[in-house]
């Protein structure tokens, strides 16, 4: 257990003393975790973890929602249809003076996977002028020596359920499929063009259609090197790309995918302006307005023909440019929000910041006195409550609460408190209120970002599993196939279905943009 501290007096503690204090409690914090990892390096069992007890209307609560998603799934449009069987089982020994009084019903699910290996004979014909003539294999068949249903499931394995491709493949043998890890690999990642640009198509509609746009990053390692995966989604969809770097540049050219655009517009000067870029750079620019750049090594031509060697002004004028591509692409940055987690490279126009997060902040704060306790405590149930009455507001927004709450704002964070600590905290929440009040204005906007946390929660997953991607197409495949799997789960679609009905090539599954668009100007969204 953590170490306790002895009791001091309050009016024996001076700034020093309460610094000192908080760091002894912070490093013996720290080494109680490190204490837990080295148990579970020599396989011993690290301290209890024994969650916090909760109120009934809490468990209310998560139950109504686990129905909630739970009914969601089952009333998935695309589920597969299960075949039915009916058997009629007799009693094994019948008395002579019984009565037949019809059957009683008992139901049982069973699931059958058997390995088949099909010898199609194709018949072969040579015409009079020397064609050759040939039976056509079935829709089913023509991916090559494995079925299209064999590759779903190879798909569906591993990039929904996780499993690792050293683990399906033996999985693969043990049911009588003689697969070469090789061939596995190809069937993972190999000639997935048309997903790539599925992709594309959805998250270029994603962006076109959705009223707030849910953005994260995390921690993505490829080719044993670290580096990130940005997540961008809404209600409508995700989307997923990993890259060396998460700067805002890389954050624009995220948003731009597969087609990249430097535009300088009134929107790019608009933005270096703000950014206070260099006044000479600006009115180099200006001379430039309507000019755009196809990609990246035209800009940098452009910059070295016009002598701008800044590092900030081409940090600036470059996000400017970009941003002004991204206009210019037909996305509406101007006016669409950005929900985050107030990570400095999702800042852009509109930025509403995740009050979970916020509050985060309160919670990790580890108290090194009783009074500071009791106040972290108070001004995290204020918190909370400041959070109901947001949630109120939503429901139906009205100009006085607007007022009411603005100015509540201010009194929970103002208020005076003895700990410097908790000061320091709600000082930064006040440079903070123009982004966790974006509600106020925009009031379809969520106050959280959990949904797209839960999004990227697959990445985190998945370095715990598989480590890291070697090449560039497996790091591309992972992407394109979480964004698709994703989109699917938002729009009830079952990804089974979804990859079988592509590799068939039945189309009767919508293409998802096209799901997207529907969904946007549904009248109930």
């Amino acid at each position: 257990m953590t170490a306790k501290l002895p009791e001091i007096p309050e009016d024996q503690k001076s700034p020093l003393v309460q610094l000192l204090l908080r760091i002894i409690q912070e490093q013996a914090e720290e080494i109680a975790l490190l204490k837990d990892e080295i148990a579970k390096l020599k396989g011993q069992k690290p301290r209890p973890k024994i969650p916090p007890s909760k109120v009934s209307n809490d468990a209310k609560h998560n139950k109504n929602q686990a129905n909630t998603a739970n009914d969601s799934f089952v009333s998935s449009h695309s589920r597969r249809q299960k075949r039915k069987e009916q058997r009629t089982i007799e009693p094994e020994f019948i008395p002579e003076n019984a009565r037949f009084k019809g059957y009683e019903n008992y139901f049982v699910q069973d699931l059958r996977i058997e390995s088949v290996e099909i010898q199609f004979r194709l018949a072969l014909y040579i015409t009079s002028d020397g064609q050759r003539i040939r039976g056509k294999l079935p829709a089913g068949y023509s991916q090559g020596h494995f079925s299209a249903e064999l590759q779903a499931y190879c798909i569906a394995q591993y990039f929904q359920c996780h499993v690792t491709e050293p683990l399906l493949l033996r999985q693969l043998y043990e049911m009588g499929i003689d697969m070469s890890p090789a061939e596995l690999n190809n069937i993972l990642i190999q000639g997935k063009e048309s997903f790539h640009q599925e992709k594309e198509e959805v998250r270029d509609a994603g962006l076109r259609h959705s009223d707030f746009l849910n953005v994260d990053d995390t921690s993505s390692r490829h080719q044993g090197r670290n580096g990130y995966c940005t997540a961008i989604g809404s209600p409508l969809f995700s989307c997923f790309e990993s890259t060396e770097s998460k700067s805002r540049i890389n954050f624009l050219r995220v948003l731009q995918g597969s087609q990249p655009l430097y535009a300088i517009t009134k929107e790019c000067l608009n933005y270096a302006f703000e950014m206070r870029a260099d006044n000479e750079t600006l009115g180099r620019l200006e001379r430039y307005e309507g000019k755009r750049f196809a990609n990246k090594d035209a800009w940098e031509l452009f910059l070295r023909k016009q002598q701008i060697t800044s590092e900030n002004d081409i940090r600036i004028i470059t996000e400017a440019a970009l941003a002004g591509g991204t206009i210019a692409l037909g996305i509406d940055l101007m006016n669409l929000p950005i929900v985050s987690d107030a990570a400095r490279q999702f800042t852009l126009f509109i930025n509403m910041l995740c009050w979970v997060h916020e509050e985060r902040h309160y919670r990790k704060l580890i108290p090194i006195s009783e009074i500071e306790r009791l106040e972290t405590e108070k001004i995290r149930g204020e918190i909370w409550d400041y959070y109901e009455a947001l949630k109120t507001y939503k429901s139906s927004p009205c100009v006085n609460q607007q007022i009411q709450l603005a100015k509540r704002f201010d009194e929970i964070f103002n208020a005076i408190y003895r700990s410097d600590a908790l000061k320091s905290l709600m000082a930064q929440t006040r440079s903070r209120k123009e982004g966790l009040l974006q509600v106020l204005k925009y009031p379809l906007l969520p106050l959280h970002n959990n949904d797209c946390e839960r999004d990227i929660r697959e990445y985190a997953k998945r370095r715990k599993i598989s480590g890291s991607t070697r090449s560039e197409i497996g790091r591309k495949a992972r992407d394109t196939f979480t964004s698709l799997k994703k989109t699917c789960q938002k729009h009830r679609i079952s990804f089974w279905n979804y990859i079988l009905d592509r590799l068939t090539g039945e189309r009767n599954v919508p293409r998802l943009a096209v799901l997207i668009q529907q969904a946007a100007q549904a009248p109930w969204n």
